[in-house]
């Protein structure tokens, strides 16, 4: 039978014992060590729920010429609502687009529109995702190994738009 003492020196021998050393840097914050801070910054901003923009839907091909007609840098994503990827793309796009937004975002739903109008884009694997400048294609992902993988690629080709926009200007001057 347990007395008083017996229970309070086995609940004292439990607590210090507990995490084992070599787990205690995990657990730091509970036992006394450095509390881990962390900073906001752009490449985290991402990360934050209210800064999320919607990214509205192309429903048919008629909405699709005319906003790549428009002018502007404009991104599109071609999705389907079964594919996996497709969703986390666009979820992580929705933060994307807060960080850029002088770029149009949207995206076209491949099953809800003319399978002519899918075949016309060239698009055969989902996710697609293609940046229009006046009208015209200029860069074209398709399918992507992480969703980091093709946020970066689409932030290197966007700068290099806006590079060369910025050098047009100067050298009409």
């Amino acid at each position: 039978m347990f007395t008083t003492s017996t229970a309070r020196t086995t609940l004292t021998t439990l607590t210090t014992t507990f995490p084992p050393p070599r787990f205690r840097s995990l657990y730091s914050s509970r036992f006394g060590g450095k509390k881990k801070t962390t900073t906001r910054t752009r490449a985290n901003s991402m990360m934050m729920d209210d800064e999320k923009r919607t990214i509205p839907q192309l429903e048919t091909e008629d909405a699709f010429i005319k906003t790549i007609n428009s002018e502007g840098v404009h991104v599109v994503e071609f999705v389907a609502g079964w594919c996996r990827k497709c969703k986390t793309l666009n979820g992580k796009m929705e933060y994307f687009a807060v960080e850029h937004p002088e770029v149009t975002f949207d995206k076209i739903d491949v099953n809800m529109v003319p399978q002519d109008f899918i075949k016309s884009q060239n698009v055969t694997k989902m996710p697609t995702v293609k940046i229009f400048v006046s009208g015209k294609s200029v860069y074209e992902k398709v399918g992507f190994e992480t969703v980091r993988e093709i946020l970066d690629e689409l932030s290197f080709r966007l700068k290099q738009l806006e590079e060369e926009n910025a050098s047009k200007p100067a050298a009409s001057k």
